[in-house]
């Protein structure tokens, strides 16, 4: 189950933003105890991931947080919008 954490992480991190993105991501097994994620792990991964980039992205187009993300916003017509990923679940 170890592999399902990076896995929903890069899923959902486009979350309700217009975006491309790629994403490599290394996996290692190690001889530890083994863990199971709890609900919901990889969501807040990737929300970290994602309002950093705008953050970031906002700092170098010397623009405002707020308003980077409102020009990128999915907009409520364009709903519901494939990002051309699928989940753990085999579903887009």
């Amino acid at each position: 189950m170890g592999v399902i954490v990076p896995f929903i992480t890069l899923t959902t991190i486009p979350g309700p933003i217009i975006c491309q993105l790629r994403c490599r991501v290394t996996v290692v097994y190690t001889n530890r105890v083994p863990v199971t994620p709890h609900r919901g792990a990889g969501r807040p991964q990737a929300v970290f991931s994602m309002e950093r980039m705008l953050d970031r992205l906002a700092l170098e187009l010397k623009l405002d947080q707020a308003e980077i993300r409102r020009r990128n916003y999915i907009g409520a017509d364009e709903f519901p919008y494939d990002v051309g990923l699928i989940s753990a679940t085999a579903r887009p």
